[in-house]
């Protein structure tokens, strides 16, 4: 029983994957992909940032957070398990 399902395993993971060579392996994939890479530098602007926390910590990564982040330019979220209280905002 055994060797009959690791036949079975093995034949459907090699047809698998030579139909994922057949059906994704397109040349002009690569080219366009090294094209993209080439062309477009990466910036801040292209990252988006989520934070995710507790209220009670925040007051104290607050600061931290504050030394690598540029307001105007900087992008994110912060998702915080209940409203912020007033000596957080506006954040």
């Amino acid at each position: 029983m055994l060797q009959n399902f690791c036949k079975v395993f093995l034949f459907s993971s090699l047809l698998l994957y030579l139909v994922s060579i057949f059906l994704f392996n397109d040349p002009n994939s690569s080219l366009l992909i090294s094209h993209l890479i080439a062309s477009n530098d990466s910036n801040l602007s292209h990252l988006v940032f989520g934070l995710i926390g507790f209220e009670k910590t925040w007051h104290h990564r607050k600061n931290y957070i504050e030394s690598w982040w540029r307001p105007k330019v900087t992008r994110g979220y912060l998702l915080l398990d209940v409203s912020p209280s007033a000596s957080l905002l506006p954040w």
